[in-house]
């Protein structure tokens, strides 16, 4: 999973989302997404679009569009692809797990160390 900053409560709120929608989609802040959820999975929604490009997003999601679906969607957020993704998804989550890994896998001192009292 390249969105380390994904709550179980997003996770949980995309998916009762789904429950009253034909798909939900979450876009990721580089044009491409970080979550899509179809009622009635079909592979043919998905092939064919070309991906890691910076329209990857917009379209998978006209896709799902033009294929008459109602998409229900989720909040923006920034997948993990270099270290400066890395190092701003650190700083969005400073006392998890991935910016603990993030900061003892070298000395980054402009990523916020986990506070002991920070739950995760």
């Amino acid at each position: 999973m390249d969105t380390p900053q994904l709550s179980a409560d997003l996770l949980a709120a995309a998916c009762n989302a789904l429950r009253r929608t034909d798909a939900v989609f979450g876009p990721a802040a580089d044009g491409g997404w970080w979550a899509l959820g179809i009622a009635r999975p079909d592979g043919a929604l998905l092939r064919g679009v070309p991906t890691s490009r910076p329209d990857t997003g917009a379209r998978q999601r006209a896709r799902l569009a033009d294929a008459g679906l109602a998409v229900t969607g989720l909040p923006t957020l920034r997948d993990v692809d270099t270290i400066a993704d890395a190092e701003a998804v650190a700083r969005l989550v400073p006392g998890s797990r991935f910016a603990a890994a993030l900061h003892s896998a070298g000395d980054r001192q402009h990523v916020p160390r986990a506070s002991p009292t920070a739950a995760c």
